[in-house]
């Protein structure tokens, strides 16, 4: 009989610690559950970010919040991209968990999420390390982002990224990718410099040393074309080259930017063909170009000043400071010579002399 009962209170124990297994299981369940959807950042006040910081295996960004705009640190505090700036805050702030799991030194190594700054991880094994601070200085949010994925399901093409929060063992399967998240920090510079629309363009001009004009080009209202004035007058234009050159400030883009602390002189800017643009609106455009010289850099050269419409002439400081790298195509818009805006004249073709024709012959 005890032996009975003994088994029965045995029985007993076994199905009550499975109902509490189960239960417990349940509960954790639950709080899993409640934790995919969610947002990764709780509360992540964008417009309090001043800092960003984007850290690669090789390659390092800072971001810094100026007065009205972005700036590159790297790049002597030139404008920054405010567009992908926007774009990357607005996504950290807006992401969520698709699915969490812990994280072993395999998986970190696979999915590419040991931090930039370990030594003793391989390069394909690191991810890229954003970090947001407010503009005391403090650390709002670290994450490191590591490979992406793309779902398997047929008609579900939806893709996600791997993250884990710096510091943090826990790995995260996110519901956006950051495809545009470099290090470089060229990559994130403005690279608009002038969108000139033609018809707003009164004249164009080129000048020499002591200001001697080479050639210009003026339009008596809006609507009409440009045509020669000073030395070309009277000449035939070749009507694509004044196009080309016309359209030279219509999208100007440029590739990188110099130290601020550049002499134009060692460059040769200071001894090159001054273009100006003078805008309807009394705008100018003060345009100088160069080639590399003496050096196996193949980096062009432009300078561009602006003058107001006041009578002070004051300078835009976006353009007076700065020296800007160009692609070739983009300086050879800026025809210097007034020879090749004139329409090169046909020669007649000549017969062939006697003596020519007679060479070979017995």
């Amino acid at each position: 009989m005890r032996t009975k009962t003994l088994v029965f209170l045995l029985g007993v124990l076994a199905a009550l610690a499975a109902i509490v297994g189960i239960s417990l299981h349940k509960k954790g369940g639950t709080k899993q559950q409640e934790a995919l959807g969610t947002p990764l950042f709780h509360d992540l006040a964008v417009n309090k970010i001043a800092w960003v910081t984007i850290q690669g295996p090789e390659k390092k960004v800072n971001l810094r919040k100026g007065k009205g705009h972005w700036e590159v640190v790297e790049r002597y505090g030139y404008l920054a991209d405010f567009s992908r700036i926007v774009d990357l805050l607005r996504k950290m702030a807006q992401l969520k968990i698709g699915r969490r799991f812990m994280a072993s030194q395999d998986v970190l190594a696979r999915l590419s999420l040991h931090s930039p700054l370990d030594k003793t991880a391989k390069k394909e094994e690191k991810g890229t390390l954003i970090s947001l601070r407010d503009e005391k200085g403090s650390t709002v949010a670290e994450v490191i982002l590591g490979k992406t994925r793309r779902s398997q399901k047929a008609g579900f093409p939806r893709a996600g990224q791997y993250v884990r929060i710096a510091g943090k063992t826990d790995i995260f399967l996110v519901d956006r990718t950051f495809p545009l998240t470099e290090t470089d920090p060229v990559n994130w510079l403005d690279k608009k410099l002038l969108k000139v629309p033609p018809e707003q363009i009164r004249r164009i001009s080129a000048t020499g040393k002591a200001d001697k004009l080479i050639y210009a080009f003026e339009r008596t209202e809006k609507g009409k074309g440009l045509e020669p004035i000073g030395p070309l007058k009277g000449s035939k234009i070749n009507q694509s080259k004044l196009k080309r050159l016309e359209r030279a400030v219509s999208s100007l883009w440029l590739q990188d930017v110099l130290d601020p602390a550049t002499d134009p002189q060692t460059l040769g800017l200071d001894q090159e063909t001054t273009i100006t643009y003078e805008l309807f609106d009394g705008v100018r455009y003060h345009i100088r170009t160069a080639a590399p010289k003496g050096t196996n850099k193949k980096e062009y050269y432009l300078q561009i000043k602006k003058e107001a419409a006041q009578k002070a002439k004051q300078i835009n400081d976006r353009f007076s400071r700065w020296v800007f790298i160009i692609p070739k195509w983009a300086t050879e818009a800026f025809l210097k010579k007034p020879e090749d805006l004139v329409e090169k004249p046909h020669g007649k073709k000549t017969k062939p002399s006697r003596q020519k024709r007679n060479n070979g012959k017995g």
